[in-house]
């Protein structure tokens, strides 16, 4: 194991510097996405990788696990889309920001088509129930419920970026009214039943800056930053909420804004992260680790967003360089891995059951999806393990 070697200031946040050997991965196969952005990765049951090319004209795209296209659907309308979400029938989900969520068959052809409001908000992800209701936050800035046939259930004002509890609570954020600035997420917390009926709000004491992540007795774990609208920011939280609303504790972070939505593993120990950090704490709100990546030539500051736990207790995340890294549930460094030259953004690492790892790399030339074998297999057997909880990005706690 590659050691860290810590220097501790003011018993919190640590600086660190570290020698260890560089590792050039093995590239079992890589896709050439053209120059569009591409979202984060969804695994289906059989191991088929979907993502969403995003600007302009979003395409729905289906690999096979060897890296070959299996095929691509074209919505007829243009604007942006969300992340693919699937269902236990392998239904591939899908919002639009023109006012629609779309659900494809496996086969690449349209199951069903149905509209929602269009508005300013971006496109939401669909998280996906149990009974197979989708939960899709549209860019009207409402919350709409569909059968897994594509009949609308019913429809919530003002709430999005839904997740559900592993009873069916649905825990959303509350969205700003229409035709309001900023066009962004509230301070506040809400909680409806499976039928779209309201539990509770609970007012955070600031901007709420993630989605939310659930624990195994259902704790909400979720960033809030008191002067996001008026930087520079002096502080944030990360905020640990009962599932009857009742808060457990809150953990500052100076100078920082939290922007990784947490991450829990199996021992109930919570990861979060800004742009240069990566913070660690037990379930009770302790920190366990803080740690501030400089810019140098062994560790360039790194893009922390949606960094996944794997079944061995790794943690992988990105960079905005050429380096793509796992460390252990202590922050010790297990890998740095460096891609080939030219590359600029590392992100959104998955984990297939069989150990492989798909990642995207960004560079001048466009957008690339990468594969590399690892020893872990899938995602950890944890509360919380993803951003959206699985492969399968349903949002849902089990």
């Amino acid at each position: 194991m590659k050691k860290i070697t810590r220097r501790t200031f003011l018993g919190l946040v640590t600086l660190l510097s570290f020698s260890c050997t560089v590792e050039e991965p093995e590239i079992l196969w890589e896709y050439d996405t053209g120059n569009e952005p591409v979202s984060s990765l969804a695994i289906g049951h059989d191991g088929t990788i979907y993502y969403i090319e995003e600007y302009d004209q979003p395409v729905l795209v289906a690999l096979s696990p060897s890296g070959t296209l299996k095929w691509r659907f074209e919505p007829e309308s243009s604007g942006y889309a969300s992340i693919p979400s699937i269902g236990s029938d392998g239904t591939i989900y899908f919002s639009f920001s023109e006012g629609f969520v779309f659900a494809v068959n496996t086969e690449g052809t349209l199951k069903w088509q149905q509209e929602t409001g269009n508005g300013e908000y971006g496109a939401g992800w669909p998280a996906i129930a149990s009974d197979g209701t989708i939960y899709v936050g549209a860019t009207d800035g409402n919350l709409y419920a569909f059968s897994a046939g594509g009949n609308q259930v019913w429809m919530y004002e003002r709430a999005s970026t839904p997740v559900i509890g592993s009873d069916g609570t649905l825990y959303c954020i509350r969205s700003f009214p229409p035709n309001s600035e900023p066009y962004d997420y509230s301070d506040t917390l809400i909680a409806l039943n499976p039928n779209g009926t309201p539990l509770w709000e609970y007012e955070a004491g600031g901007r709420i800056t993630t989605s939310a992540a659930i624990g195994s007795d259902g704790t909400l774990y979720f960033g809030v930053t008191p002067d996001y609208d008026e930087p520079p920011i002096e502080e944030s939280y990360l905020y640990a909420l009962g599932p009857d609303a009742d808060l457990k504790w809150k953990f500052k972070l100076e100078d920082d804004l939290i922007e990784v939505t947490p991450i829990i593993d199996a021992d109930g120990n919570i990861y979060t992260g800004s742009y240069l950090k990566f913070y660690s704490l037990t379930p009770e709100g302790t920190l366990r680790w803080g740690d501030e990546f400089k810019e140098n030539k062994n560790f360039p500051s790194l893009y922390f967003r949606h960094p996944i736990i794997t079944s061995d207790g790794s943690i992988y995340f990105g960079s905005n360089s050429r380096y793509l890294y796992a460390v252990d549930s202590e922050g010790n460094i297990l890998h740095e891995y460096r891609l080939p030259k030219g590359i600029s953004y590392v992100v959104y690492p998955t984990i297939a059951e069989d150990g492989i790892l798909y990642f995207q790399i960004i560079n001048d030339d466009g957008t690339y999806l990468y594969s590399i074998s690892t020893e872990s297999k899938g995602l950890a057997s944890s509360p919380w393990p993803a951003q959206l909880h699985d492969n399968q990005n349903t949002g849902r706690a089990e």
